[in-house]
């Protein structure tokens, strides 16, 4: 049997939580000898699982420009020589995944990559991949329109593993460590590094006063994205103490306790609002919904600007709500902390989402085959 020399590449926390249900199976599989050589933070997040299925993994430490990333995207290329390359994809800027793809072209290599939202291709720099993992039919249909590459369908590889957490006993300890006030609500805000456009504070801001409107007993808890400098949370921090909302920043780096634990799970367009769905598809019980904050006109042109994406996936579906309208944002958290409106989303998850499990397959098996084939 032919081995296939794989060279695994990531940046982001998204193709960091996308690989690591890729490692078990990359140990067991004769076919491949991988290695993963990671930016942070996807390094930070993938060590110790690599380290422990005895996958060897190596820092490649961020480049100051485009010129340095692609010299020592280069020189790894020429000092791994890989027959395969399976990369994430970075945003918005650029990192080790965009860079080794834009030096594929000296090389006869066969490049794949793995999609984490719809339609997402970073068009910074010139490298594509031969072949796009994406998650669904949407997905596919939105690539196809971006760029030339083969697209396979996979499902959402990330969430192949989701079944095996233990939801409640995360929302119990997550209770715990916050010492949850009795008849208390939990409103979970997820943030991203976009604190550049005003759009995005001006949301915090309707959101921390509209909240503190609300007739209802709560505390914000604030979960930084890793990508966030000190100076953004800090912005987002004030916005919400000058509307007089107490916060408890979640700075764990387990995101799973704070996913299953706050009552409804609010962002810009975080995708910590999908893996809150798929955390409820395999909880015993409903944890919570996920809305997203689409009401500033700026805000939501760079999301259109940047994803392509005309609409939230998943909004017409009901499984998530998109708020367009600032005038319905206290309805929608009213409606989102509802206990009756959880569980109707939650039997509507249950129903419509699909298991992830051939994931893995699908992709280690389309990388071997054409490896065969050429």
């Amino acid at each position: 049997m032919k081995e296939i020399k794989l060279l695994i590449t990531a940046r982001d926390p998204a193709t960091a939580d996308a690989i690591r249900p890729l490692l078990g199976s990359l140990l067991a599989d004769s076919r491949f000898q991988a290695e993963i050589v990671a930016e942070n933070p996807a390094f930070k997040l993938l060590r110790f699982d690599a380290e422990k299925e005895n996958i060897p993994i190596s820092l490649f430490q961020q480049c100051l420009g485009q010129e340095e990333l692609i010299t020592r995207c280069s020189e790894l290329m020429l000092a791994k020589k890989p027959d395969a390359v399976l990369t994430g994809i970075s945003g918005p800027d650029v990192g080790i995944d965009e860079g080794i793809l834009s030096v594929l072209g000296e090389y006869s290599v066969s490049s794949y990559s793995i999609q984490s939202y719809w339609g997402d291709i970073n068009e910074t720099l010139s490298g594509r991949p031969n072949t796009l993992f994406v998650i669904d039919d949407y997905a596919a249909t939105i690539t196809r329109q971006r760029c030339q590459a083969e697209v396979v369908i996979t499902g959402a590889l990330k969430y192949a593993d989701y079944e095996k957490i233990d939801t409640l006993s995360m929302r119990q300890q997550f209770a715990d460590t916050v010492v949850r006030k009795l008849d208390e609500k939990l409103l979970g805000f997820f943030g991203q590094p976009l604190s550049e456009i005003q759009g995005y504070s001006d949301s915090i801001d309707m959101l921390a006063r509209v909240t503190k409107e609300l007739a209802i007993k709560c505390r914000i808890v604030y979960r930084p994205h890793p990508k966030e400098t000190q100076k953004s949370r800090r912005e987002t921090l004030s916005l919400f103490h000058a509307r007089g909302m107490e916060v408890i920043v979640d700075e764990n780096e387990d995101g799973f306790p704070a996913l299953c634990g706050v009552d409804i799970v609010i962002s810009a367009f975080s995708t910590c609002g999908y893996d809150a769905i798929y955390l409820n598809r395999w909880s015993r019980l409903p944890l919570n919904t996920t809305l997203f904050l689409s009401f500033d006109q700026q805000l939501s042109h760079w999301y259109e600007e940047y994803s392509k994406l005309s609409r939230v996936p998943m909004a017409n579906e009901g499984l998530v709500t998109n708020v367009s309208r600032g005038i319905d944002l206290g309805n929608a958290i009213h409606r989102g902390l509802d206990s009756q409106y959880q569980k109707k989303v939650w039997k509507k998850i249950k129903k419509e989402l699909s298991h992830s499990k051939q994931s893995v397959k699908i992709i280690f098996d389309k990388i071997y085959q054409d490896q065969v084939i050429t």
